[in-house]
């Protein structure tokens, strides 16, 4: 029982510690996700008139 307790507390404080080098990444890849699925969906054009002539 001991065993557990130690081990269970090594987790939470290796979380702790490196929580952000998780989040920030994956924040990272969500939002190019996000910004590609957008751009798929022609969102982010900007034109005065037709794009093909």
């Amino acid at each position: 029982m001991q065993t557990i307790k130690s081990g269970y507390r090594a987790v939470g404080i290796l979380w702790d510690v490196s929580w952000e080098r998780i989040v920030f990444p994956a924040a990272i890849v969500l939002s190019l996700a996000l910004g590609a699925q957008l751009g798929e969906l022609g969102l982010f054009w900007i034109t005065s008139g037709p794009m093909h002539p």
